[in-house]
């Protein structure tokens, strides 16, 4: 291949990978933010810097129900798990004069997702 096509090659993948609307990690404070954190890890670096925090969490929840029969007892017990969450987060720039926000989505207590940073108050 000519210099010619791979260098279109490399801007296509460049600008694809910019494209996607994600972002791979945050930087808070001295700790860093990144897609496989736990949202434990998550809570506690917000916790202990000082850069911003959480506004919003929503959650989806599933629902199971076991039912055990123990002499001639049946008992239901129903268990809530949460799936899915989303965290809308404000953290503040590295000068501090400006704050920008994050969507965080959690899939089984994991980060999985982390949006691109919106300019917010």
């Amino acid at each position: 291949m000519n210099r010619r096509v791979w260098l279109g090659v490399l801007t296509f993948v460049w600008i694809s990978t910019f494209a996607t609307g994600e972002a791979l990690a945050i930087r808070c404070g001295n700790d860093v933010i990144r897609v496989g954190n736990s949202a434990l890890e998550v809570e506690l670096i917000f916790q202990n810097e000082q850069c911003g925090g959480i506004i919003s969490k929503d959650q989806t929840k599933t629902t199971s129900k076991d039912k055990k029969k123990v002499n001639g007892v049946t008992t239901t017990k129903i268990r809530e798990r949460v799936k899915h969450e989303k965290w809308l987060v404000r953290i503040r720039n590295s000068w501090g004069n400006e704050y920008y926000c994050y969507e965080l989505i959690f899939d089984k207590g994991m980060l999985t997702y982390i949006s691109t940073p919106k300019k917010c108050r």
